[in-house]
């Protein structure tokens, strides 16, 4: 008869490399003692105790302790109990899942100095057991990898070396952090590794003691030929914005600009004379040219002149303001102010109103709106709500504004609904629009979505940014699929009615279309393709029988990087369509060009953009056919060049005719930081360190001041800005380079800060030499001995000059030594401290030559003294031996 397996006990799942124990009673029916049974596990899993201990006459307990391979299969794993090699159990335990990334950062700087490139290495491991697919994510800097996938897959126990470079920015902090974060995005974790390297900024620059505006003074060179028309004219610029006291409290921000140069039809020819005063991001006021922003439907934005206040605590925000358009023939003036109530951090309400002279077909009236416009956000939604109410000679009329946006991880939804009636009298007017989309991240390829805009709505634009805003609906499904982080297909059907606004009008039909696109961009290399391919109906022929006919278009976009800061492109299209023929016939249309981009850091960055022609609908509004700029900017000087050639609208010139105007623009600037007050409550260090050894750099050295850090300029020289009055300690950091080097005087240095003062420190670096020397155990000859019973006495060794002295003591093998130590002459001496009356030194005193980067060997000797005892006529001579010093 064969045991019983009884009360077993195993755990049902284990991860890889995990240790466990299996329990269980073994009986049988008729044997008494323990009966012994096996416990056969699969091939690889180590056995580390087995134990079977009675409990009765026939029953025994079995433990079992073992431990599974570290590479294994997620599987069921079969254990068998045999007894004389029958078996007479079994039991699964199954592999469990394991997610295990680990982000391992290396080749880290201990610090970087600003203008550094940082090449920094990330060591990606799954340590876990399957397969896991991640994206990889950097916040600054530049990924540089053979995975060049969105979802990297990662297998188990595989690692890979995730290469980066970072260009650290030039800024004026002095010392801060740069702080990359590498992140790796799984389907259900994001784990990140953040670094935190110290930068510290090459020290020589302003004062900054004092409080500096900084202010640009410059003058502008524009013209500009439509037609045979030909206009130049010079303007002035002058602006300036900061703070105006140490506290940061008080704020200024002016621009004075001008004249008018109206004959000259280009953004900028107009003069603008503004400033903005803000006392602790608190209180505001605007005066003179601003732009009036104060919701959708109340004032959008219009470039006025007047004043605005602005106030705001914690909870409560009110605005006044009188506005004078400066670009609109159809508003007079508008003034009024709002209340806002802050209930939470990022959601309020407020309410508003408005009194406008509005001159509308030759006659002129007064409107007054009122408004109320609720703003919600949360981490998933934005919700804006507005009402508003228009009453005028004309009647009562109202509209209404709502934008709301949900959106989580897989899932974003946009709605906005724009209404404004035929006597509304804010920033729409007789004129509606509603725009839907829903769009669905599937996984990080692929995505898709749908949106319908319907758009009838009338938006009262400045002449400056003038529009004609065609009516349009739409209705667009679309599909994208991301093969990586540098190429993606976008695929697309679109149902589609556009109207020009103006009349005569230039355009009106409808069209359907699939649409395919590609993007890629590469290091080198960066592509652009749309397609087009469907039917057009031009409804400007509607008595045509054949009014729908075929409509394709294709566009493609190529770019090539010659060099690392120059980018060359061309533009290529072919529209073939009916939909702008006054006779409904197809036509082809070809449209070419070509762009280039320079940038060579920071101080030159050009561009240039060449387009032959636009579509009709595409001419509602300014458009370029050549654009071009030219910027140098250095420290204290810029000069900028614009030329181009636009279409300009009959609209925003005041001929009401549409023309094509070529224009330039030269500008000139004077970058000034002027002292306005100097801050008595801080001192100030400065310093240089120095070396006549050509071969020792003195830039880059990192200096200290009690917790302050800077590195040298090339020239050795150091700034510490703005230090509280103390007392400080300054060191010149340990340095790897500084073998062998030392600093003169030697530090640490106590500096003593005071206010409004200036503190001067001046280093030297220098080659040291080095000072080894033994005292050895010498006979009345000057001959060493050898005693292994000797102790040494205390000895201590001092050099000295006039840098300084410096003191040893001998060790117990009577080896001395002095590191780091000036080049020069150095008076050597030494000392018994005790044990005078049983031993002298021999050459105690002695003249150094120490030379840069030699080590110089002294010997000393030490010889033991002898006595003398006279008895009658005999002579004894006497040896001590010291036993203790």
């Amino acid at each position: 008869m064969l045991p019983k397996i009884q009360h077993l006990k195993y755990p049902s799942d284990i991860s890889p490399g995990e240790h466990f124990t299996v329990f269980c009673d073994v009986k049988h029916p008729v044997k008494q003692g323990i009966v012994p049974v096996q416990l056969i596990s699969p091939p690889n899993w180590a056995t580390i105790l087995t134990k079977q201990i009675p409990i009765n006459d026939s029953t025994s307990r079995f433990v079992q302790t073992m431990v599974c391979p570290n590479k294994v299969a997620i599987r069921p794993y079969y254990f068998v109990f045999q007894y004389q090699a029958q078996s007479i159990a079994n039991f699964p335990i199954t592999i469990r899942k394991v997610h295990q990334l680990t982000i391992t950062p290396m080749n880290l700087p201990d610090f970087a100095k600003e203008g550094d490139t940082l090449n920094i290495s990330f060591s990606i491991q799954n340590a876990g057991n399957i397969l896991e697919k991640a994206t990889i994510g950097l916040n600054q800097g530049k990924i540089f990898s053979q995975k060049d996938t969105l979802d990297v897959p990662i297998s188990a126990n595989e690692s890979f070396t995730i290469l980066t470079r970072h260009i650290i920015q030039t800024t004026n902090q002095g010392n801060w952090n740069y702080n990359p974060i590498l992140s790796l995005k799984t389907k259900d974790t994001t784990l990140i590794s953040v670094l935190s390297i110290p930068v510290y900024g090459i020290t020589r620059k302003e004062d900054n003691s004092w409080l500096r505006f900084p202010l640009e003074v410059g003058g502008v060179y524009i013209g500009t030929k439509q037609g045979s028309l030909s206009t130049s004219a010079y303007q002035f610029d002058v602006r300036g914005k900061g703070f105006l006291d140490f506290s940061s409290k008080h704020y200024v921000d002016f621009i004075a600009h001008g004249p008018n140069q109206f004959q000259i039809p280009m953004i900028g020819s107009y003069e603008i004379y503004s400033m903005k005063y803000d006392f602790k991001k608190a209180f505001s006021v605007q005066l003179g040219d601003y732009n009036l922003r104060l919701s959708n439907l109340l004032e959008f934005g219009r470039f006025s002149r007047g004043a605005k206040i602005d106030w705001r605590n914690q909870a409560i925000g009110t605005s006044f303001y009188y506005a004078k358009p400066r670009f609109e023939s159809d508003l007079d003036y508008q003034l009024g102010g709002n209340v806002s109530w802050y209930y939470s951090k990022n959601n309020f309400l407020t309410a508003g109103y408005q009194h406008k002279g509005v001159l509308l077909k030759n006659k002129s009236f007064e409107a007054n709106i009122v408004n109320v416009f609720s703003s919600i956000n949360t981490e998933r939604v934005h919700w804006e709500t507005e009402l508003a109410q228009s009453i005028s000679v004309n009647g009562t009329d109202y509209a209404i504004q709502n934008n709301f946006n949900w959106y989580n991880k897989w899932i974003n939804i946009s709605s906005n609904l724009i209404y404004a009636g035929k006597n509304f009298y804010g920033f729409y007017k007789s004129g509606w629009q509603t725009f839907n989309s829903i769009n669905f991240t599937i996984n990080n390829h692929l995505s898709l979505g749908i949106s319908h805009n319907l758009t009838r709505i009338n938006p009262s634009f400045d002449l400056l940014v003038y529009n004609s805003s065609p009516y349009l609906k739409s209705l667009i499904g679309q599909l994208n699929y991301r093969f990586n982080y540098k190429s993606m297909l976008r695929l697309s059907y679109n149902i589609l009615e556009r109207e020009d606004r103006l009349e005569p009008k230039s355009f009106y039909y409808k069209e359907s279309f699939g649409g395919i696109g590609y993007d890629y961009n590469g290091e080198k290399f960066a592509l652009a393709y749309n397609g087009r391919w469907g039917n057009a109906e031009n409804l400007l022929t509607p008595d045509d029988e054949n009014i729908i006919k075929a409509s394709f278009s294709n566009a493609i976009n190529p770019q090539i990087r010659l060099i690392p800061s120059l980018w060359l492109g061309g533009i290529f299209e072919h529209l073939y369509t009916s939909k702008y023929s006054a006779t409904n016939s197809n036509t082809n249309y070809y449209f070419y060009g070509g762009s280039f981009r320079l940038n060579i850091r920071p101080w030159l960055n050009a561009m240039a953009t060449y387009r032959n022609n636009f579509t009709p609908e595409a001419l509602v509004q300014t458009q370029s056919y050549l654009t071009g700029n030219l910027n140098l900017d250095f420290k204290h000087h810029a000069l900028s060049l614009i030329v181009g050639q636009s279409f300009i609208p009959q609209a925003i010139n005041l001929g009401n005719i549409n023309r094509d105007a070529i224009y330039f623009s030269l500008k000139y600037t004077l970058k000034l930081h002027l002292p306005i007050a100097k801050d008595k409550r801080q001192g100030t260090v400065i310093g240089q360190l120095t070396s006549s050894d050509n071969t020792l750099s003195v830039g880059n050295v990192m200096v200290s001041l009690g917790e302050k850090k800077v590195l040298t300029d090339a020239t050795g020289k150091f700034t510490f800005n703005k230090i509280i009055p103390d007392k400080y300690i300054f060191r010149v950091e340990p340095n790897p380079n500084f073998f062998n080097v030392s600093v003169t005087p030697r530090g640490p240095i106590e500096v003593q800060v005071k206010n409004d003062s200036i503190h001067t420190l001046q280093l030297n670096l220098a080659r040291t030499g080095q000072i080894n020397g033994i005292v050895q155990l010498i006979d009345q000859n000057g001959n060493r001995k050898i005693d292994s019973t000797l102790v040494f006495p205390t000895i201590f060794i001092k050099i000295q000059n006039d840098q300084g002295s410096i003191t040893t003591k001998v060790n117990a093998l009577g080896e001395f030594s002095f590191s780091d130590i000036m080049p020069g002459s150095w008076n050597l001496s030494a000392w018994l401290v005790n044990n005078q009356s049983a031993f002298q030194l021999i050459d105690a005193n002695q003249n150094v030559q120490v030379n840069p980067s030699k080590t110089i060997d002294i010997a000393i000797g030490l010889q033991s003294l002898q006595r003398k005892l006279v008895y009658g006529s005999k002579s004894f001579q006497i040896r001590l031996q010291n036993k203790n010093p």
